[in-house]
């Protein structure tokens, strides 16, 4: 066996095609590595979007409604794990679809709260205060009751990243 073995390294034609080997295998490697990075940053891109789709939707629904907010945010994602956070201009959380909203602290200063509040569309990635879950943030600027609100919407982190772990397999 080591006589074999060492025949193996001995010969150029071995040498040659262990050589070959292990540049396939490294540049293997290196690409399936490379692919890492920016196959995660475009499936947070893409559910990032899908939520601004959703945020939208739910913005004109809201405006539409006479019903009491909780009830609205209740039947907007009543068949998914989305949370739907309806925001005061004031901060004050006005409704929420997994966690009582008089129990929940003021939002204002949260950074995709106070961008919905400034007309613009906000994006943030933390750890939920309330759930104490890592989540996905998108909050758009919305009108409830002929009263300015913002209208967040929420995704687990994990959820994220299970969805981008199923890319990167895939590609790989």
């Amino acid at each position: 066996m080591r006589v074999g073995l060492r025949s193996l390294t001995t010969s150029f034609r071995a040498r040659v095609a262990l050589g070959y080997a292990i540049v396939v295998i490294v540049l293997a490697v290196v690409w399936a590595w490379s692919l890492y990075g920016p196959l995660t940053q475009a499936t947070v891109d893409q559910q990032r979007s899908h939520l601004l789709t959703i945020a939208r939707l739910s913005a004109l629904a809201v405006s539409q409604e006479t019903s009491p907010a909780a009830q609205d945010v209740a039947e907007l994602v009543s068949r998914t794990d989305v949370r739907v956070t309806l925001i005061s201009s004031a901060g004050v959380v006005l409704a929420d679809s997994q966690h009582d909203a008089s129990t929940m602290e003021n939002h204002a200063t949260r950074p995709e709260v106070a961008a919905a509040l400034a007309g613009r569309t906000g994006y943030a990635s933390r750890r939920s205060a309330t759930l104490g879950v890592d989540l996905v943030y998108v909050a758009v600027p919305a009108v409830f009751r002929n009263q300015r609100i913002v209208l967040r919407v929420a995704e687990p982190l994990a959820r994220v990243e299970a969805i981008a772990g199923a890319d990167r397999k895939s590609v790989v």
